[in-house]
């Protein structure tokens, strides 16, 4: 049987059921029905949560800051600090961290520009934290080990994820 055309103005609003959408075939597929993950939430217009007009809202994970310490002078050339109690975090979760330009008692805005380290998330545990790991990368003192550069006390750390 041949294909039936209908152009928009045979089809009225509400005419068309969850039943008539074709849902599996590759490109031809439609979105039957939108359903809330984790951390997002949705208003719609619909008789159906998820009908109608949808508006998405997916909830932002968490954020903070944290000072990672080089220790006394010289220093070292790493150091790692470990954030917890991120109950919200998951298995899944990217972790965003960088170094803040802010004073510390070590170092002013302009030395976390100037001589901030390399920042990395390390370990994730899910429902618990994650550890971040800092590699010196500018050279404030000579290394005592011969190692490369070395960096000393506390630099500002921001995250989210």
């Amino acid at each position: 049987m041949p294909r039936t055309l209908l152009n928009g103005a045979q089809v009225g609003d509400g005419t068309i059921q969850r039943a008539d959408l074709d849902v599996s075939t590759a490109g031809s597929a439609v979105l039957r029905k939108i359903i809330a993950g984790t951390n997002v939430t949705f208003s719609s217009t619909g008789p159906d949560a998820g009908t109608g007009d949808v508006t998405i809202n997916a909830a932002p994970g968490s954020s903070g800051a944290v000072q990672i310490d080089f220790g006394v002078f010289p220093g070292s050339d790493s150091a790692t600090v470990t954030v917890t109690g991120q109950t919200g975090i998951t298995s899944g979760s990217i972790v965003r961290v960088w170094v803040a330009p802010a004073v510390t008692t070590d170092h002013s805005v302009d030395e976390h520009l100037l001589t901030a380290p390399d920042v990395f998330v390390t370990a994730l545990n899910a429902g618990s934290g994650f550890t971040i790991t800092a590699i010196a990368t500018a050279a404030e003192t000579p290394s005592p080990r011969g190692r490369g550069p070395v960096t000393y006390g506390k630099y500002q750390l921001n995250w989210n994820y």
